[in-house]
């Protein structure tokens, strides 16, 4: 079994550790945005980092009057920008609070203004000492260059912090988790073994899933994925769809049934072989494999769906003879500037 494979079904544990590590953290940084009269919030991050930002922008917007901007680090890192952010809280998420740039995105926002917090999975980092409050990962160590738990545990931190400043405290069903770890994989097919391409696609909630699934497949599999919300689809990339184009869908049941329902429909018969992570019945009937994902209450899916995504990656990329754990070219730590 891989480290990745090993790593990420460390996820019930990591739920658990996040929740108890975050809920007092995270009142407190509610209680200051309101001492503070914060007015805006910005996130900065890269790569499983930044996907585990867009999570948070759906726990934040839906449930507070907060809106999520994302920093564009080259306004910090290249063109220094000078700006007001007295009235902001600036968030950077880095799992090991070692790289220059998230460094820098902290010490600017800080010097600027900003009530700043690290999400981290190692709450003595640079990052951490650079901020004002710490969001601890609570993941442990991760050995795999790929992110898996340190993912699942910056999505809850993030998410308690979301619930905080909504007045609420963040519960989990941990057996929701470990059901979402235990959904059975369908066979690989010489469709998607054979892929050189493929597109991934959710919305709302698991809209962060579908980025993550393409950065995962890029990352282990060297398989180029565009991977979008199912209407962003729809403006050009729809282009890509062709006979048997691998497409991966998450679609847990709710408030975007019909349109996974609508989406799916429409690609099958379009010709795509569909892959779909759904508990909805009309989108099982026209996909071609099918991970049947338990019926999960909306605030849980973003994590359990990619909980079961990352199973899948990790082994259709052993299935595929690839080395999960150590993708060519990279490294744990990224250093960018």
């Amino acid at each position: 079994m891989s480290i990745m494979m090993q790593e990420l079904f460390e996820a019930p544990f990591v739920v658990e550790k996040a929740l108890e590590s975050n809920l007092s953290t995270a009142k407190q940084i509610a209680d200051a945005c309101k001492t503070r009269g914060i007015k805006r919030v910005i996130l900065a991050g890269r790569g499983s980092s930044l996907h585990a930002g867009i999570a948070f922008k759906f726990f934040l917007e839906k449930q507070t009057p907060y809106v999520l901007s994302f920093e564009y680090p080259s306004m910090v890192t290249l063109f220094k920008a000078e700006r007001d952010l007295t009235d902001s809280l600036y968030i950077v998420v880095s799992q090991s609070g070692a790289g220059p740039d998230t460094l820098a995105f902290a010490q600017s926002a800080k010097n600027q203004g900003a009530l700043t917090v690290a999400c981290t999975n190692y709450p003595d980092s640079a990052l951490a000492k650079v901020c004002d409050f710490t969001l601890h990962i609570s993941a442990g160590e991760e050995k795999a260059v790929a992110a898996t738990k340190t993912l699942t545990g910056e999505i809850v931190a993030l998410q308690v912090l979301a619930d905080a400043l909504a007045g609420k405290t963040t519960t989990y069903h941990l057996d929701h988790v470990k059901k979402a770890l235990d959904v059975a994989l369908p066979s690989f097919t010489d469709k998607t073994l054979t892929a050189t391409q493929m597109v991934s696609l959710s919305r709302g909630v698991t809209e962060a899933v579908a980025k993550e699934s393409g950065l995962k497949l890029t990352e282990t599999c060297y398989l180029f994925t565009y991977a979008s919300s199912t209407n962003e689809f729809q403006h050009g990339p729809k282009a890509l769809i062709r006979e048997d184009l691998p497409v991966i869908i998450f679609a847990p049941d709710g408030i975007n049934r019909d349109n996974y329902v609508k989406t799916a429909t429409d690609l099958n018969e379009r010709g795509a072989y569909i892959v779909a992570f759904t508990d909805i019945d009309e989108v099982k009937a026209v996909a071609k494999s099918v991970i049947d994902m338990p019926s999960l209450p909306e605030d849980e899916q973003t994590v359990c769906y990619l909980v079961a995504m990352q199973k899948w990656v990790a082994t259709y990329c052993e299935t595929r003879g690839l080395n999960p754990d150590s993708p060519r070219n990279l490294n744990k730590v990224t250093i960018t500037k």
